[in-house]
């Protein structure tokens, strides 16, 4: 039985999903939920029919992993003309390391795929052991304010701190988003530009 309920997902996971499809809607991009929490059985199953190279233990049982498919003539669809990689784009501005997109992956590519953590041993572990990866920061754009778009301002560079998302504070956002090499430079923060700012700071 297939399980394409956002609720279904922890909490984090579910604040991502959300912020997603709203971005995808934002770009155009026909797509539905299509999985979300996998149980053993199902992924057992999957294991056995080729689909996936994991018998147990993957990402949708833990409830942070999520698939999203193309929407063609009312059904979902896994055509590879579809754009993928416009798909993947919006993990990549909502993430950074922390987003992880199956598309990416060289020994068996998902494009649908979609995970809270990166798919490295030690962060699968720390899920299985129990941890809860945080959910997203705020999405930030132009006429917004308050004390989030202060904080945003604190970790931009030449700018007032004001309180205010002007035109200012999205210039330097684009700039940001620019150097960075792989964020979309649209003068939103989002999660994965947080994220970047975060670490230029560290």
């Amino acid at each position: 039985m297939i399980t394409n309920s956002i609720e279904s997902l922890c909490d984090s996971a579910q604040a991502f999903v959300k912020q997603q499809l709203d971005l995808c809607s934002d770009r155009g991009l026909k797509v539905r939920l299509f999985e979300t929490y996998r149980s053993p059985e199902r992924q057992l199953d999957l294991f056995n029919k080729g689909y996936s190279k994991l018998k147990r233990g993957g990402m949708h049982e833990y409830r942070i992993a999520w698939d999203i498919v193309f929407v063609k003539e009312g059904k979902p669809s896994w055509d590879k003309n579809h754009k993928w990689k416009a798909l993947g784009q919006t993990g990549a501005d909502l993430g950074l390391d922390g987003l992880c997109w199956g598309g990416n992956w060289t020994s068996f590519t998902d494009l649908p795929h979609f995970q809270v953590v990166p798919a490295t041993p030690n962060d699968q572990s720390l899920i299985r052991g129990g941890y809860t990866p945080p959910g997203p920061f705020p999405i930030l754009k132009y006429k917004d304010r308050g004390y989030q778009v202060k904080l945003l301002q604190s970790l931009l560079t030449d700018i007032n701190i004001d309180g205010m998302y002007g035109n200012q504070t999205k210039e330097r956002v684009k700039f940001h988003q620019s150097i960075s090499g792989y964020l979309t430079v649209d003068g939103v923060a989002r999660n994965g530009l947080w994220k970047y700012l975060i670490r230029k700071v560290k």
